[in-house]
């Protein structure tokens, strides 16, 4: 269906709705999203001057039928593809948050831009949690895989600053995150420097991390981990490249001691920093068709201190002859001054590449898709020879004829044979227009005192010129704010898609902080370019500065244990929500407290566990609820909502687990924990010991570790059934921490 029919019905749903009179929340009007953020009221389409229905046609135009939302007098509303697939009376509804991407920029009668609004806030919740963090796990020292439960949206997936990563409780920084390229519900973090057996592990997704849907989590979230990594590296692919041969492991592999194939050696490429694919160059060189095994010998991971080693590892892999001349497959637009040559198999950089237009030649060059070495697609960019333009003064498409010759495989050195084709490139002639959703304010101080500024993502590649006199800066009441400089970045990806702005004049606290608020910037026409000199369209983008971080409260340093009664010293008066104990929980189980109350101030909470919660000398995890914040509205920071605290002591009693016939002679005993006995009458006068029925008093005693300790008895037989138990009130025999034997009036069978 086009957009004259998609008009013509959202025409009809507009005056049919006219009826309606109540109040509208959402605002009533046709919402458009994409990268156009822009909404008319209902009432306003009635009205519009020639420029405004210009513009409406315009804007309509290039948003997709899920990108638009139609909202009704009532309130209520649906995008134009439910529209168009039933009737409308039957398909609106109330309208969630997550039907709109954001803040939208009002269209004046005459199609200019006016305030701005987010529907968001009036409409009603979206379902909570619409992504959930399934599972997090380390793949490997350097390596952790986040699973969700939903494809993800790539560009705050891959974002950094939506994830925190702790180790041992302190602040990783150095890390880079990708969405598994085969499986997208997968986000893998990949460490500087690896992980260590033994290393407590905390990961902290923001619920800023969406969905290809551009739904998010319900709240952040937090998922821990013990890192043990006690296997060696294992070979997961060998392939032959041309007279190359690529080894893939299954972790970083920190040195390789010997590499054969089929008993002759190859040289051991360099392993530093640690690897997870090797090339052996030239390896294939001479390798007959057929099978062949490789072989490596004292394989180590980077684990610390004592890597992982395989002593020993083969790999059989497979090596086909190719006779065939390489070819070229496909010749295809890539931009509006590039195209790609796509062959069949990878070639060396063709040396002989002409591009004529009306049988005169262009400038070309050359690249491999992948950016370096050879590849089997290379990019073809073309720009202007003197009079030979590649696009007139009034051409939008321009055809081009293609030569490729001086091509060879890297797989049997055959040179394919000279290739001519045609492509048509076309010139962009969209303007480049604001991304609001991913438009943000950022610190760009990695260290040291903060530097914040505005950003603001376009949906396109721009020049390097801003007009910055085009661009207005306001605060939340209007006023207009200067600028101090207006410039255009690279964006994750490499390519100039933002223009950074930075005023001074809104950093009235901290220097180089961004004063909390909502702010405004107004681009007029022309305040930037896209590579095909294409200006802007007159736009605005609305971005809000939260409450500064110094308002957290950090408790990284700020909570003792000692007797098993945890100290909290939150540094700030704090809510009466701080001391009930169901605002917190021990590695994730509800807290169990004889106590809990402020001690001395507000400032300081103390939490006296119960007796039977600490089932061993060390560490646990505390977790503190979203409720548990300062008077002053402070909020405890992502780190100190789940950390580890050390120096809780085992006060859990042990208890008799099981019995074991051993012999006719003696009886093993199984117990939840190690314990401490001696071979004395107060030790063996413990346990009950009965034979069929008939109390038998044990000899000896010995034992404690594994869990177990063996009672020496007269001889019996062993067919008749043995029973034990604890009946005494005074028992001796006890755990490492002294904590006492629990008294078993249920005798235990032995089997």
């Amino acid at each position: 269906m086009n957009k004259k029919v998609a008009l013509s019905i959202l025409s009809a749903t507009v005056i049919a709705s006219m009826a309606s009179s109540a109040f509208a929340a959402p605002k009533s009007g046709v919402y458009l999203g994409g990268d156009v953020d822009r909404y008319y009221e209902l009432r306003d389409l009635f009205n519009l001057t020639d420029a405004g229905k210009t513009k409406f046609a315009a804007d309509m135009g290039v948003t997709s039928f899920d990108k638009l939302i139609y909202v009704d007098f009532d309130g209520k509303g649906a995008s134009l593809r439910e529209i168009m697939n039933g009737e409308f009376s039957k398909v609106k509804r109330d309208l969630k948050e997550t039907d709109f991407e954001g803040v939208y920029t009002k269209s004046n009668l005459d199609g200019s831009n006016g305030a701005t609004y987010d529907p968001r806030k009036d409409a009603i919740g979206g379902p909570a949690g619409e992504l959930k963090v399934e599972a997090v796990d380390a793949l490997n020292a350097k390596e952790i895989v986040i699973d969700f439960d939903d494809e993800l949206d790539t560009v705050t997936a891959e974002d950094e600053s939506n994830y925190e990563v702790k180790v041992n409780n302190s602040v990783v920084t150095a890390f880079t995150t990708t969405v598994d390229s085969t499986d997208k519900t997968k986000a893998v973090i990949a460490l500087t420097n690896p992980l260590k057996t033994g290393d407590y592990v905390s990961v902290t997704v923001k619920k800023t991390v969406l969905n290809k849907n551009l739904s998010g989590l319900e709240k952040d979230e937090t998922k821990t981990l013990s890192f043990v990594d006690t296997a060696a590296p294992v070979v997961k692919s060998v392939q032959v490249k041309g007279n190359d041969v690529v080894v893939s492991f299954d972790e970083y592999v920190g040195s390789i001691g010997l590499i054969t194939i089929d008993n002759k050696n190859v040289n051991v490429p360099s392993t530093n920093p640690a690897v997870k694919e090797i090339t052996l160059t030239g390896a294939a060189t001479g390798l007959t068709a057929g099978q062949h095994t490789i072989a490596f010998a004292n394989v180590k991971d980077i684990q610390a201190p004592t890597p992982n080693n395989a002593s020993y590892l083969t790999k059989t892999f497979e090596v086909t002859v190719d006779a065939a001349a390489p070819t070229v497959t496909k010749v295809e637009a890539a931009g509006e001054y590039r195209f790609k040559v796509v062959f069949d198999k990878e070639v060396s950089v063709p040396n002989a590449v002409s591009v004529k237009k009306n049988g005169y030649a262009l400038i070309s060059t050359i690249t491999p898709v992948d950016g370096a070495g050879t590849d089997d697609e290379y990019y073809v960019t073309v720009a202007d020879n003197g009079q030979v333009k590649v696009y007139g003064d009034t051409e939008t498409t321009t055809n081009l004829t293609v030569t490729v010759n001086g091509f060879k495989a890297l797989n049997n050195n055959m040179f394919g044979n000279e290739f001519t084709s045609t492509v048509t490139l076309s010139k962009d002639g969209a303007a480049p227009s604001i991304v609001n959703r991913f438009s943000k304010v950022v610190n760009k101080a990695a260290t040291g005192p903060a530097n914040e500024v505005f950003q603001v993502q376009f949906s396109e590649e721009l020049t390097t010129t801003v007009d910055a006199t085009k661009i207005v800066l306001k605060d939340k009441d209007g006023v207009k704010k200067a600028i101090t400089s207006a410039n255009v970045v690279a964006d994750a990806n490499g390519k100039n898609t933002i223009v950074e702005v930075d005023a001074n004049s809104v950093e009235t606290g901290t220097a180089g902080v961004i004063d909390a608020g909502t702010y405004t910037i107004d681009f007029g026409a022309g305040a930037v370019k896209d590579l095909g000199q294409n200006p802007n369209a007159a736009a605005s983008v609305s971005i809000v500065k939260s409450g500064s971080a110094q308002g957290e409260i950090d408790l990284t340093s700020a909570i003792s244990v000692a007797s098993n009664v945890i100290t909290i010293n939150f540094g700030k008066d704090m809510v009466p929500a701080a001391a009930v104990a169901s605002n917190y929980k021990l590695n994730g189980e509800a807290i169990k407290a004889n106590a809990i109350y402020f001690d001395g101030s507000k400032t300081t909470v103390k939490i006296e566990l119960q007796d039977e919660t600490i089932a061993s000398n060390g560490g646990a995890l505390l977790s503190i609820a979203d409720s548990v914040v300062a008077v002053d509205g402070s909020k405890l920071n992502a780190a100190s909502k789940d950390i580890v605290v050390n120096g809780f002591t085992d006060n859990v009693d042990p208890t008799l687990v099981s019995a074991k016939k051993e012999s006719s002679t003696s009886l093993v005993l199984t117990f939840s924990e190690d314990v401490v006995v001696a071979n004395d009458a107060a030790h063996l006068d413990d346990f009950v010991v009965k034979v069929n029925g008939t109390v038998v008093a044990p000899t000896a005693i010995a034992g404690g570790t594994d869990k177990k300790v063996t009672l020496t008895l007269p001889e019996y037989n062993t067919t008749q059934t043995v029973t034990v138990a604890t009946y005494k009130s005074d028992l001796n025999t006890k755990d490492g921490q002294d904590n006492t034997l629990k008294v078993n009036t249920t005798p235990i069978t032995a089997n």
